[in-house]
């Protein structure tokens, strides 16, 4: 047997390399196949580069070999440009002979087997529009601009969003982070428009350009958006805290023009550098008998005011409660302290009933209810108007006189001395008085005798 006859014709394709496994759509990125002479003679012979999308091959280039020697091999270059490719991932696929001119014994190594694939990208991001809340502002006004963005490529994409009016920034630019395919967001703007001279200003917004982008055209919003800045105005604020329903009368006076609390928070629209005075009442009378409310201070600039920026101006109140203190009977003198008067609501007040000549401390009642015989001083948590009163009973008086004499006993009530031996004494004394007595009305009715 001939040696031709051992080893055959036989070329095979061996590797398939990218030069870049990510590319940008409309790039080219070359692939590097390698084929070898494995036979025993030199051979001429196409070879042909695909890339598949996982149902056709899909020609990118073919190459020819001329009298490649037997054992040996030869690196190609195609170059594969990739204008038009949809994104996505590919895999590549050399074919060596593939115009079948060599009589093989072996062609399953004619087609490489390598992995090698290639991801073809589009990094693209658009400002789709940008919406002003309002066509029209006061100076000092803030203006909210909503902005859209939109990821127009095939991977996922941070990137900024600067918004202007005319070329003056609006805030600092703010972040879009990993913004998937196709997705599109909204990037709020707050335009503060204190010290922007009056006047009509165009609104854009600019997405920041992505590593790989090439599309940069959209990347500033197209459509025409404007607000117009009026002359400075400033809205000065009237409110109150701590008043309900019940309120009535004049709560606070602005320029001469009472407000009452219906009218309240009142507010004006006033230029700039206006001078605006108010004062607020000190004692607001309540519709609920026993409560009022009482100014305890005002929140803001003292008046009058020059207006030179947005204000609010707010009377803070406190509810009061009437506590009512008397006396039954009434009219006691010393009175409990201390007396009826207004008080701040939930404050405890302590009551104290006074030494009354003539007249013995009974207890205490909360409107209408007993505290507790006897319970001196109390407690009166004013929550609503309350009346407190303190109960009194006479005192018993002594029995009127009936004349005689009294006849002074001095007793020795020292400590060494006995309580019997001084009951003994007070016993033998009375005796004596009673002797006394009998015979001085023995000698009365002998001398009447006599006479």
């Amino acid at each position: 047997m001939s040696l031709l006859q051992l080893l055959p014709s036989d070329v095979a394709a061996i590797s398939q390399v990218p030069s870049s496994g990510v590319v940008l759509q409309g790039d080219s990125v070359a692939i590097y196949v390698t084929v070898e002479n494995q036979g025993t003679q030199s051979e001429t012979f196409n070879v042909t580069c695909y890339y598949n999308d996982g149902l056709t091959d899909i020609f990118i280039g073919r190459l020819r070999v001329y009298s490649l020697s037997a054992s040996d091999f030869i690196m190609l270059t195609f170059d594969w440009n990739t204008i038009g490719v949809t994104p996505g991932i590919y895999d590549i696929k050399a074919w060596g002979d593939s115009g079948m001119e060599i009589d093989e014994s072996d062609e399953t190594d004619n087609w490489c087997t390598a992995p090698a694939t290639v991801e073809i990208v589009i990094h693209d991001v658009a400002a789709i529009s940008q919406t002003p809340n309002t066509s029209t502002a006061m100076q000092g006004d803030l203006v909210t601009i909503d902005v859209v963005v939109e990821n127009q490529g095939s991977k996922p994409e941070t990137f900024q969003v600067t918004c202007y009016y005319d070329s003056n920034p609006i805030g600092s630019p703010q972040s879009v982070t990993n913004l998937a395919p196709s997705a599109s967001t909204t990037v709020i703007f707050v335009w503060d428009t204190t010290g922007v001279p009056p006047g009509t200003y165009y609104i854009y917004a600019v997405a920041s350009t992505v590593p790989g982008e090439k599309d940069t055209d959209d990347n500033d919003c197209n459509s025409v958006e404007t607000v117009t800045v009026l002359a400075l105005q400033h809205l000065v604020v009237f409110s109150q805290t701590g008043l309900d329903g019940t309120a009535t009368g004049i709560i606070v006076t602005v320029n001469g023009s009472g407000k009452i609390f219906g009218d309240l928070p009142f507010s004006l629209l006033v230029d700039n550098g206006t001078v605006v005075s108010y004062s607020y009442t000190s004692i607001v009378p309540s519709s609920f008998s026993g409560k009022r409310f009482r100014l305890d201070d005002v929140t803001g600039p003292t008046s009058p005011i020059t207006i030179t920026s947005a204000i609010t101006v707010t009377g803070n109140y406190v509810t009061q409660y009437y506590l009512t203190v008397t006396t039954n009977p009434t009219g006691l003198s010393p009175a409990p302290t201390p007396p009826s008067n207004w008080y701040d609501e939930s404050t405890d007040v302590i009551l104290t009933a006074q030494t009354v000549g003539g007249y013995t401390f009974s207890h205490w009642d909360v409107d209408g209810g007993s505290q507790g015989s006897g319970v001196n001083p109390i407690t009166v948590h004013m929550d609503n108007p309350h009346t407190a009163t303190a109960h009194y009973q006479p005192e018993a008086q002594p029995p009127p006189s009936v004349g005689g004499f009294a006849l002074p006993i001095t007793l020795d009530l020292d400590t060494s001395n006995s309580l019997i031996p001084q009951i003994g004494l007070a016993s033998a004394l009375s005796t004596i008085v009673t002797a006394i007595i009998t015979l001085v009305r023995r000698r009365k009715k002998t001398l009447k005798r006599e006479h």
